[in-house]
């Protein structure tokens, strides 16, 4: 939606605003909009990658992590910027974890 910018900085950016803007995306509600927000027992969090030279950010990791292991959740998920999601029960979930089918 906005190749000059890449993925987002920040969840930020995705919420509302100016729906179809690049800085306010509108693809989010308030809450997961918000820089660690928990939504259903589950803690996100999003990393932007580096900007390139021109500004541009290739890349972003964002993982669900449950807010009290086997209690709000069992499982540890993480995807990125090739949209493969992974899942751990026992950590967090990294490139290096199962993939989700």
């Amino acid at each position: 939606m906005c190749p000059d910018i890449g993925f987002p900085k920040s969840l930020a950016n995705l919420g509302h605003g100016n729906p179809g803007g690049c800085d306010h995306a509108g693809v989010l509600d308030a809450i997961l909009a918000e820089e660690m927000p928990v939504r259903s027992g589950y803690i996100f969090r999003y990393s932007a990658g580096l900007a390139s030279n021109l500004g541009q950010v290739s890349s972003f990791s964002i993982s669900a992590e449950p807010v009290s292991a086997n209690t709000t959740g069992t499982h540890f998920f993480c995807v990125d910027q090739t949209g493969v999601i992974h899942v751990s029960m026992s950590g967090p979930a990294d490139e290096d974890s199962l993939e989700l089918h």
